[in-house]
């Protein structure tokens, strides 16, 4: 029976996240979305924390479910189309239960040979700083204000920075200090890169595209750059050609100038 337990409590976990999500996207009204995502929080947190302090799961696991539970729910609050919202419901529910189904077959210190477990937090990541910046991209829009702006900007960039050093540690067994310097820098990009974009006449979703494809592959090199090979160049300049092409390309042909 110890061996179906990770998925019975993945399907819980999962069934539990479907459930919450309908109701928050059926029901907007601050009075019913306020409470259920507490509620929601406080259950999937909670378990994740539990098996934290046990040491089934890993810090970054602990902090993954949270950020994942909070960035799906500021993006499905601003997609407007029924259908969209029904699907990144699903999805977001199908990543929890598989965070802590898969996590569980793997424990922390095996987890840094775990090829495909790797890959599937670092895209969930990518998916969670993706969810946060076209939140704030749509509250940008919302709300036009500098000063709101510039602190909801000043978030992006540390919550981004802390993803950034999260993503490396799942290739590096690291400390957080080596990574410092870096994360700081990448940061500090990200929030020129935000302050610019949202001037831009976009769409708030083609803004966290926009902004999340650049960080990407910004991340993407200096983890190279930590690597004992370094940055290969050679093989890169064929990478970021193909980027610079789709990236103008969507730009120009995909994109609605407003």
């Amino acid at each position: 029976m110890r061996k179906f337990q990770p998925y019975a409590l993945g399907l819980f976990i999962g069934l539990v996240s479907l459930v919450s999500l309908t109701i928050l996207e059926r029901f907007p009204d601050p009075k019913i979305f306020i409470p259920v995502f507490f509620v929601w929080l406080l259950i999937v947190g909670g378990i994740a924390w539990i098996f934290q302090r046990a040491k089934r799961f890993a810090k970054d696991v602990f902090w993954q479910v949270l950020a994942t539970i909070a960035c799906m729910a500021g993006l499905i609050i601003v997609v407007d189309v029924t259908q969209v919202r029904v699907l990144l419901s699903l999805l977001t529910a199908g990543i929890l239960a598989m965070l802590f189904g898969w996590h569980l077959f793997s424990p922390p210190e095996v987890s840094h040979s775990h090829k495909p477990l790797r890959r599937f937090v670092m895209t969930v990541w990518v998916f969670d700083t993706y969810a946060l910046v076209t939140f704030i991209f749509a509250l940008g829009a919302f709300f036009p204000s500098s000063f709101l702006f510039i602190l909801l900007n000043l978030f992006a960039g540390l919550f981004i920075g802390a993803v950034t050093v999260m993503i490396w540690r799942e290739y590096f067994a690291a400390k957080v200090q080596s990574f410092l310097i870096w994360s700081v820098i990448v940061s500090v990009v990200t929030m020129e890169l935000l302050w610019v974009l949202h001037l831009l006449p976009f769409a708030y979703t083609t803004l966290g595209l926009l902004l999340v494809w650049i960080w990407y592959i910004i991340q993407l090199l200096v983890r190279f750059h930590f690597s004992t090979r370094g940055i290969q160049w050679k093989s890169q300049v064929r990478f970021l050609l193909v980027n610079v092409i789709l990236y103008l390309g969507l730009l120009v042909f995909f994109v609605r100038w407003v």
